[in-house]
């Protein structure tokens, strides 16, 4: 962090997203255990230096009133957020009743919610479909791979997107900030777009198939306002399709993220360096971009 000029940052634990493909009529006290375990150990990790180490629990989700007790113990210790791998790959999508306990918690506690998306294809996800025994029979088998390496985590969290909006959950829990990471920021222009036409003139179908009889999008808000309330994407400096007005106007909802340890991670230069030296952005948009964001959400 010193080399790199970065002055403070979250542990993560990316594989927490494996403890929702467990089989919990076999294993749920283990997988109790192994959270309570976790917390633990990243916990006495970041005690090496808690102003610039920030620990990110992970919960039993499929428990929830064991999840709220670990959430609770963990937000008096000075834990930031959780993570979740999102609308596919959790079993029950984010809008579900299931959560609201969690999610209102969160709301009073200032935790984000960060969205990593699994990398299963044991659970109904877009890593399933991508390599599913049938893609790995054909003559793409190899393309499908290489898209499931590139883009799974980029088709998840449009799912997810498109499931935490219309689906209501962010009208029901509005002081709940969501962060999508791991999957960069330009593809949410045309996504949102697409949402906010589905919002304002929702597809009815047709009265034979019946298809879409008595099937309503639970949104009150349009996907965009509720993008500018409370929705963060990551920005990489990698991604050369962005523009110095597109990346300004998105100001108030990026945030920078590394990836490191990753092998492939952006550093700090692609971050800061595209920022400064290849986009000229106004130096308030840098700011929030490289950091004020970030603290802002993570309180």
């Amino acid at each position: 962090m010193d080399l790199e000029g970065i002055d403070s940052t979250v542990v993560r634990n990316t594989v927490s997203p494996h403890i929702f493909h467990v089989d919990l009529s076999k294993h749920a006290e283990m997988v109790k255990a192994v959270c309570v375990a976790y917390n633990d150990w990243v916990y006495d990790f970041c005690s090496a230096d808690p102003n610039r180490l920030f620990p990110e629990a992970m919960l039993p989700c499929f428990d929830m009133d064991t999840a709220l007790k670990e959430m609770e113990r963990n937000a008096k210790r000075g834990f930031k957020s959780t993570c979740l791998p999102g609308s596919t790959a959790t079993g029950t999508p984010l809008s579900d009743p299931f959560w609201d306990k969690l999610f209102s918690c969160m709301e009073e506690a200032g935790w984000p919610l960060f969205i990593h998306p699994g990398f299963d294809q044991q659970v109904d996800s877009i890593t399933a479909f991508l390599l599913s025994a049938n893609k790995m029979k054909g003559s793409s088998a190899d393309a499908y791979t290489s898209i499931y390496l590139a883009h799974n985590f980029l088709l998840d969290n449009i799912v997810t997107l498109g499931e935490i909006t219309l689906g209501g959950m962010l009208d029901k829990h509005p002081k709940l900030n969501v962060a999508f990471i791991e999957s960069g920021s330009t593809w949410q222009g045309e996504a949102i777009y697409r949402l906010d036409k589905q919002f304002h003139v929702p597809f009815v179908g047709s009265q034979v198939d019946g298809f879409h009889q008595g099937r309503e999008v639970k949104a009150k808000t349009p996907p965009s306002e509720l993008l500018r309330r409370q929705i963060y994407f990551m920005f990489e400096g990698g991604d050369r399709s962005q523009t110095k007005e597109g990346v300004e106007r998105m100001a108030d909802n990026l945030v920078w993220c590394s990836d490191t340890p990753h092998y492939d991670g952006d550093g700090p230069w692609e971050g800061g360096g595209c920022l400064r030296h290849v986009l000229k952005v106004d130096q308030k948009a840098e700011r929030k971009i490289m950091g004020g964001n970030a603290a802002k959400i993570l309180n």
